[in-house]
């Protein structure tokens, strides 16, 4: 029999960058989050979720004590080329959840989950799957503005995949 989606329980420290999972602990939502590792310390992991097609993260720092269903299969991120474009900074360049092209990188803004002192925004580096350091000198990029991240499934077509997020800034 083909179970679909295919999925295991690990801990959060054992799963790979980019990786598609949800929490296993009360009181969490269980919403499908991307795996991203901590750019100034590889032990440290974030959660980066969609709630309401808007991408916050988590920093969880000892991922060896969270139990997550991780999924088999790798997420697909779609941009919508005819969506909202910027070749430089002016209307969606600010916007939490834009997808910035840079010379070397592909990046999405990210806005902290929660935080006691106020929340913080950072960048998150899509092909590295790795959190990083918030920065707005950016220059010669492209800025994204409406996209959708899917975990696709062999056995279904692309229209049934499962939508994590279908982002419009």
């Amino acid at each position: 029999m083909n179970i679909t989606d295919g999925c295991t329980v690990k801990k959060l420290d054992q799963c790979t960058p980019n990786q598609i999972v949800r929490e296993l602990k009360y009181g969490s939502k269980g919403t499908l989050s991307l795996v991203a590792l901590d750019f100034n310390d590889k032990n440290i992991r974030s959660l980066i979720s969609f709630e309401n097609n808007k991408p916050n993260y988590k920093i969880i720092k000892t991922p060896t004590n969270l139990d997550v269903l991780a999924y088999d299969a790798k997420p697909i991120l779609k941009i919508d080329q005819t969506g909202p474009f910027e070749g430089y900074a002016n209307n969606i360049y600010d916007e939490n959840g834009v997808v910035i092209r840079t010379a070397d990188a592909w990046m999405m803004r990210v806005l902290e989950h929660e935080n006691e002192f106020g929340r913080q925004r950072g960048l998150f580096d899509i092909e590295k799957g790795e959190l990083i350091n918030y920065r707005e000198d950016l220059t010669s990029t492209g800025f994204f503005g409406k996209w959708k991240i899917y975990l696709p499934n062999e056995f279904e077509s692309t229209d049934d995949w499962t939508t994590i997020c279908d982002f419009l800034a």
